[in-house]
């Protein structure tokens, strides 16, 4: 972890604009990147909710050119991007809107950027690939959970491979984000839960990266007791306007800790669960945390302890390693309480594939290993699997 000897640099968006009814701010973000011929990217079950309708009015009235395209999926595949792509270059659109969950903000962020290059959308995958800044973008979640409104990555399904690939580049940095805790109101409970628990690792995670500094940590540290004191109740209750507020900022704030502190183990041996057996994100992230949060435990007692008491754990009276397995406890208490496994068995994983499974999330995991706090063998990641049983 950076102990301010070395050099760490913070990327984020120029603005970011929160609150309820921040939406209503749009037109005038709009105006201040110049915006006169504006594309919202989002997809169909965002335009089934009724969300496009408020978005699409206040841009109308304010005379400004606007267009839709709500033909992106779930993991979106390249094809997706290319189509994005094209539509802005045919319309002669000068501003990109990414309107809804992680994959319209996904496609829309490269779409933007890549509307400004030259080449096919596989020239520019992987890490500062792409060479100068695209259009204007403004980013506004739906949900509360991924972080890609502030992000600087976009991750995409290689339809070729059938791999999960992504694009690393402060090029695809939103401009400007709008973070509106009213638009998350109409989320299903299931998505509810799942990006709340996205929410909960990507703060937790990021906070113990060997990448980890002070900025990140005071993000990463407010992102999870805010999750701590609103998962439940905007659960229980889905119009509870403050959860709802609080899921949206830990959201935003995580999303930040994870694209400059980076991550780790978790999301690492994840990928797997997430590309090859059905697993929704969040789900592949929650059931290995328990058992990847008790490895890591030792590379810092007191980092993980801290993570225990934001999450409402009491730790007076309690030593430093016994504060810190309280961390655990509070994750499981979370998962219990919403009523989500955190064993592979209730996911129809076979007890008999447990060690192939291991030893290629191990190959697969491997651009994000480096980053975990305390080393990962082959033998820890099927160890892991394993315990996750």
């Amino acid at each position: 972890m950076n102990d301010g000897n070395t050099t760490s640099r913070f990327f984020s968006p120029q603005t970011i604009v929160s609150g309820v009814n921040a939406l209503n701010s749009v037109v005038e973000e709009i105006k201040k990147l110049g915006g006169t011929k504006v594309l919202i990217v989002t997809d169909p079950g965002v335009v089934e909710a009724g969300l496009t309708t408020p978005l699409l009015d206040l841009i109308k009235r304010a005379n400004i050119s606007v267009e839709l395209f709500d033909d992106v999926n779930p993991n979106p595949e390249l094809a997706k991007v290319e189509a994005c792509v094209a539509l802005i270059k045919a319309g002669g659109h000068n501003l990109v809107i990414g309107f809804g969950g992680g994959s319209p903000m996904d496609v829309a962020k490269y779409a933007a950027a890549l509307a400004t290059h030259k080449g096919p959308v596989r020239d520019y995958l992987g890490m500062h690939m792409l060479e100068h800044q695209g259009l204007p973008t403004i980013t506004i979640p739906t949900t509360a959970g991924t972080g890609s409104e502030v992000s600087w990555a976009a991750v995409f399904h290689d339809e070729i491979d059938h791999v999960k690939k992504s694009v690393w580049s402060p090029y695809v940095l939103a401009n400007t984000v709008i973070v509106d805790p009213s638009l998350t109101v109409s989320m299903p409970l299931v998505l509810t839960i799942d990006t709340g628990l996205d929410t909960l690792v990507h703060g937790l995670e990021a906070f113990v990266t060997k990448e980890a500094f002070h900025f990140t940590d005071a993000l990463a540290l407010e992102s999870v007791s805010r999750v701590g004191r609103g998962i439940r109740a905007v659960v229980e209750d889905g119009g509870n306007i403050e959860a709802r507020y609080n899921m949206s900022v830990a959201s935003t704030m995580a999303g930040l800790t994870i694209c400059n502190a980076g991550m780790g183990a978790i999301h690492a041996l994840a990928l797997l669960l997430d590309g090859e057996y059905g697993f929704t994100h969040a789900r592949s992230l929650i059931v290995l945390t328990p058992q990847i949060m008790e490895f890591n435990l030792s590379s810092n007692y007191g980092k993980y302890a801290s993570i225990a008491r934001a999450l409402g754990e009491s730790t007076d009276g309690s030593g430093l390693e016994e504060a810190a397995r309280k961390a655990i406890n509070a994750v499981l208490k979370i998962a219990k309480d919403l009523d989500v496994s955190v064993r592979l068995r209730d996911y129809g994983i076979k007890k008999d594939n447990l060690e192939e499974m291991g030893k290629k999330a191990f190959e697969i995991g491997q651009r994000l290993l480096h980053m975990n706090p305390r080393p990962l063998t082959e033998t820890d990641a099927v160890r892991i699997y394993q315990n996750a049983y």
